[in-house]
């Protein structure tokens, strides 16, 4: 026995739309806490409504003021990659 239990009917894209801000941590988390919920309920499968209900015990650690910061970084990082290409393809 693994200690694993199968998914059925998990919409999993909607399921990542709705952990936004979510580290690798929280979803470790909110996975363990599905699991758990299917478990105290004799399920053999862990379903939409266990997912559903662990949401509103496991909360994202990441706050919105910091995915700012990193979405702002990335863009400031893209247009840095593109000044060095442009100067890289101007010494040709």
């Amino acid at each position: 026995h693994t200690g694993r239990m199968p998914l059925e009917d998990v919409a999993l894209e909607a399921l990542a739309d709705r952990t936004e801000g979510y580290v690798g941590a929280d979803i470790e988390a909110l996975c363990r806490e599905a699991g758990m919920i299917a478990a105290r309920e004799g399920a053999r499968t862990i379903g939409q409504a266990h997912f559903d209900a662990a949401l509103e015990k496991v909360g994202p650690s990441l706050e919105d003021s910091t995915c700012e910061f990193y979405d702002r970084m990335a863009r400031e990082l893209q247009g840095v990659g593109r000044r060095i290409r442009e100067d890289i393809e101007g010494y040709g």
